[in-house]
């Protein structure tokens, strides 16, 4: 029974610890991307394949010094 208060305790703190770490603040995106707009296809297609491309180029690059 000692044991288990000091459990409980720790757990019930690292439940409202968690819930603490929820944002609130920002605003959540609840429509799927628009593929038809410009800025779209830029900001979640082209710039994540040229951070792809950039970062296998640098590793190749990098490995064979």
């Amino acid at each position: 029974m000692k044991q288990l208060i000091p459990t409980m305790l720790s757990i019930s703190l690292a439940i409202i610890h968690v819930f603490n770490q929820i944002p609130t603040d920002i605003p959540n995106q609840s429509t799927p991307i628009d593929l038809t707009s410009t800025t779209d296809i830029i900001l979640f297609i082209t710039l994540p394949l040229i951070m792809i491309v950039l970062y296998v180029y640098w590793r190749k690059k990098k490995r064979s010094e």
